[in-house]
């Protein structure tokens, strides 16, 4: 419970287990049934080791992304940067959740989606590089 002293509200919230619920099994089959599209994309593969070996940037591995440059993060970016047709891409490394090295290992869109699981903004902006240096 949360009191704001002086303005009246009080806002109050509690937990409930749900473990001892059944699931409904029609609901169950409906969302079942209605993701199988979702189940058979993140099986589908994906053409990152082609960018990749262009690059120089094999083998692919999101290792230690949040404290070190990882080739699939400079993967990333990179297609960020020629998509945008911009100088310069920044992606926060903190968005990389894999940890993985992916070695010759085809990645599937699941991985993809295992890899960046948030979704984020694309910016495009214009400034000076002593700006991007400051």
């Amino acid at each position: 419970t949360v009191r704001r002293p002086g303005s009246g509200v009080v806002v109050s919230a509690r937990m409930y287990s749900l473990r001892g619920y059944r699931t409904d099994p029609g609901i169950d089959a409906d969302i079942w049934r209605r993701s199988e599209v979702l189940r058979g994309l993140n099986q589908h593969t994906l053409s990152l080791h082609e960018h990749a070996a262009r690059l120089g940037l094999t083998p692919l591995s999101s290792r230690d992304a949040r404290v070190a440059q990882c080739s699939l993060g400079t993967l990333f970016a990179t297609i960020l940067r020629d998509e945008c047709r911009a100088d310069v891409c920044l992606y926060n490394s903190g968005g990389i959740r894999g940890n993985v090295n992916y070695g010759g290992e085809p990645l599937t869109y699941g991985d993809l989606v295992a890899e960046v699981p948030f979704e984020n903004n694309i910016v495009t902006l214009e400034m000076y590089g002593s700006e991007l240096a400051a």
